[in-house]
């Protein structure tokens, strides 16, 4: 029994869920040129309504579900665990669809195999460590706030059964990724490269234009922010703004960044792909060394966090004129000051 009624003895209730789940086998999104994080929801919930309710080709759905699901979350992926939809929040929520698939696993005595589990876990380390100095996932490319069940680890265990995979581990440096997620006490700065997007020409349909651009917390204080768009498409015009270049911390040299966007969704045109090209660790201080694809040779950027500090530095050898343009966006609480032509200091108005 469940919220005061049967379900099992409700033949409408029985009837719904298996419409719903000969409607969800018939309609996943496999016939997508590109596969995104729809065909990993659909097949986690096809595979716990399978897993969990006993109707005609329950047993056919769930393998089909498993086994789409299995070969999603691994081709959707890098090997060292971030989502190659280069959006923070996606990330965080096809994790949560992994999990319960596998808590309902472990509900009725399935097994995912060991590549799947593997590369869950690695997907949670990623999530542990783009989890900002404020206890939210840092807010990158595309942001729409969904949640794929929004209950407590307790009630989700409760209901979808108990996750196996369980990993407080944190990494500063996703080599694969190409992403930097340093990390001293309660100094964060995060910042990608890599390739643009999941797709790249023509798909990316997650990705911002944000190669480079570090979103900056010190102790524990939000600095440097991602303006991100969380309008999706009940405001066309403030979308395609805030996934521009201009609206994210990088550098653009020359005439722009080349990249064409599609309305609403994704890119006509992509960028090369950013690199990390040094990273070191110990326990005082994060270096990283990282160029973009298009100017490489002509610029490189250095970001060092230490337990005091975090420094930002661009290196220019370009071989002509040409017009250079840095952007910033301060957390709301931050003012700008003029001090000189070259020195600016910011006031907490709180």
């Amino acid at each position: 029994a469940l919220a005061g009624f049967n379900i099992v003895s409700s033949e409408k209730i029985a009837e719904s869920i298996w419409q719903h789940a000969a409607y969800l086998n018939a309609e996943l999104s496999v016939d997508k040129i590109v596969r995104s994080n729809h065909l990993i929801g659909e097949t986690a919930g096809l595979y716990i309504l399978s897993s969990f309710f006993d109707f005609p080709d329950a047993v056919f759905f769930r393998l089909r579900a498993k086994k789409i699901l299995i070969d999603s979350i691994l081709k959707q992926t890098y090997s060292d665990g971030a989502s190659c939809e280069a959006s923070g929040w996606y990330h965080s929520f096809v994790t949560d669809f992994a999990e319960l698939a596998l808590g309902a696993a472990n509900g009725i005595g399935d097994m995912f195999d060991k590549e799947y589990l593997e590369r869950l876990e690695k997907m949670m380390i990623y999530r542990n460590s783009i989890i900002s100095t404020d206890g939210e996932v840092v807010k990158y490319g595309d942001c729409d706030f969904g949640k794929a069940v929004n209950l407590s680890l307790h009630w989700k265990d409760a209901l979808f059964g108990t996750n196996i995979l369980h990993t407080s581990e944190k990494k500063c440096y996703f080599e694969k990724a190409q992403h930097l997620t340093a990390r001293l006490e309660k100094n964060y700065v995060f910042a990608r490269a890599g390739e643009f997007g999941w797709g790249g020409d023509g798909f990316s349909s997650h990705a911002h234009d944000d190669f480079l651009s570090p979103v900056v917390s010190l102790e524990g204080t939000a600095i440097i922010v991602d303006p991100g768009t969380y309008v999706y498409n009940g405001d066309p015009e403030e979308r395609e703004l805030y996934r521009r270049a201009e609206m994210h911390n990088g550098l653009i040299i020359g005439m722009g960044t080349g990249t064409t966007m599609k309305p609403s969704f994704g890119w006509i045109k992509t960028r090369p792909n950013a690199a990390i090209d040094f990273f070191s660790q110990n326990d005082d201080e994060i270096i990283a060394e990282a160029s973009y694809g298009e100017w490489c040779g002509e610029h490189a950027r250095l970001f060092k966090l230490s337990k005091e500090k975090f420094i930002l530095e661009d290196h220019l050898d370009l071989k002509s004129d040409q017009l250079i343009e840095w952007n910033f966006h301060f957390h709301s609480r931050w003012r700008l000051e003029k001090l000189s032509p070259s020195k600016f200091a910011l006031r907490d108005f709180r």
